[in-house]
């Protein structure tokens, strides 16, 4: 087991990493912050959604992967009005294939942060989508589920 560590991408410390490498599965977590510990000039969500995609693709890049590889993408929100401008970040780095993505409310994140995601990628490329017939896409972000062998999975609450 590998633990990534990018100069880039912000650690708080090595009580934290930004990512574990397990045998085909990297694991990230990455929120707008900077080496500083401050979200700089990316204050508005859609912003921070842009530098934590930015985060993440340096990181998986260390890994030889990229963002075609997430087969997992859980995005902590603590203001739900911002879904639709992360949504919108989210439809334009996905365009083809995307992760199976859950968009989570939480009361809070660290630093003035307005979004944070941790992704779950694989250097498996077995997929395949499956549509479950009667089960119906998530309102808003219609992005295809994969893991292991992609699913299209969708659950409503």
């Amino acid at each position: 087991m590998n633990t990534l560590s990018v100069p880039q991408v912000y650690s708080e410390n090595q009580l934290f990493a930004q990512g574990v490498q397990a045998g085909e599965f990297t694991f990230l977590a990455q929120d707008a912050r900077g080496a500083d510990g401050s979200v700089g000039e990316f204050h508005s969500a859609w912003q921070q959604a842009q530098r934590i995609l930015s985060n993440l693709d340096a990181a998986l890049l260390s890994t030889g992967q990229s963002l075609e590889n997430p087969v997992s993408l859980s995005v902590f929100l603590p203001d739900y009005s911002d879904s639709e401008a992360v949504t919108n970040v989210l439809r334009s780095t996905f365009t083809t294939t995307g992760a199976a993505i859950n968009i989570i409310g939480v009361c809070a994140l660290e630093g003035n942060c307005r979004v944070r995601m941790d992704a779950l990628a694989s250097t498996n490329h077995d997929r395949e989508t499956i549509a479950v017939a009667g089960v119906p896409p998530v309102d808003g972000l219609e992005l295809p589920c994969r893991a292991g062998r992609r699913f299209r999975v969708s659950l409503r609450h």
